[in-house]
């Protein structure tokens, strides 16, 4: 739904700000495993979700968000935020299918690190985009 949410509002600040922090805030939760397309069960008050994560699909929405809203300082941040929050817990590789899931990530991310550099330009003056 959150997905589906960015992806038809993509002009709405306050969809792409919040669905920002709140897929960094997934990710902090629900570290990268050295794959895409991560299974996973997430609670969310009484109920429980089960949901498909670290997906390209969510990097390409996360640098759509970037590209719409380079002038918003805040969704700069929370998209940079949850970029680097969607690899933590990938580890220096020490066998081949580590490597592997590497170029998976890396070619998910490639569409999306000029996107980081823009925000970075832009906005050099917010010490909350250039600690993410």
């Amino acid at each position: 739904i959150l997905l589906k949410t960015m992806e038809i509002h993509p002009k709405s600040a306050s969809i792409q700000l919040n669905g920002c922090a709140l897929l960094g805030n997934i990710y902090v939760r629900l570290h990268y495993q050295g794959k895409l397309n991560q299974k996973a069960s997430i609670k969310v008050g009484a109920k429980t979700f089960d949901i498909e994560t670290h997906t390209e699909r969510e990097v390409q929405i996360l640098a759509a968000a970037m590209d719409n809203h380079k002038g918003d300082a805040k969704i700069q941040e929370y998209a940079c935020d949850a970029l680097a929050n969607f690899i933590t817990g990938a580890n220096s590789p020490e066998d081949p299918t580590e490597i592997q899931a590497s170029l998976e990530v890396s070619r998910a991310y490639s569409g999306v690190l000029k996107h980081v550099v823009d925000a970075l330009s832009i906005h050099e003056d917010s010490p909350d985009i250039t600690k993410s």
